[in-house]
């Protein structure tokens, strides 16, 4: 998902690297192919990837990428995981403006109008020029803490008393 917009704005900006974690074999191969059609160089795909690997990749990114489209059926109810992932890695996260993500990070994140390549072109400008609240990221990492897997439990077993 945001795949299309990611290959729009590494076009822009080629001086970043836009890492693609994980995916299905075929998927990847197809992914490749479209990026070495628009001549990408600053795209690379690692195809799947071990779960203890993800952190590593996560953490040593300068920004996190969630821009889902406009399109997306599932933008009032999904719950990617990936964001709590995103919050504890301890670095800027730009995503799209849904409902959900925005419940959960509220001002803690850089947001774009969902499909919208010209936020998400500013956005990473952004964060490469540092021009952006860097409390976010120290916020993230506190809030991510009542997400816990013990802190969730605790909220729904509170529900059944």
């Amino acid at each position: 998902r945001g795949v299309e917009e990611i290959f729009e704005v590494a076009a822009h900006h080629q001086d970043v690297m836009f890492l693609m974690v994980g995916g299905l074999k075929e998927d990847v191969t197809w992914r490749k192919e479209q990026a070495e059609e628009l001549e990408l160089k600053n795209v690379c795909f690692t195809g799947f990837a071990p779960h203890a690997l993800i952190p590593k990749y996560q953490k040593s990114a300068d920004m996190l990428l969630m821009p889902y489209g406009a399109k997306l059926n599932t933008r009032d109810i999904f719950s990617p995981l990936k964001l709590f992932e995103y919050m504890a890695a301890g670095a800027p996260i730009i995503a799209s403006q849904f409902p959900i993500l925005k419940e959960i990070l509220g001002e803690r994140a850089l947001w774009l109008e969902p499909s919208n390549v010209e936020d998400f072109i500013g956005s990473v400008e952004d964060v490469k020029t540092g021009n952006y609240d860097t409390n976010i990221v120290e916020n993230n990492l506190q809030a991510v803490l009542r997400y816990s897997w013990r802190n969730r439990a605790k909220a729904i077993l509170a529900k059944f008393k």
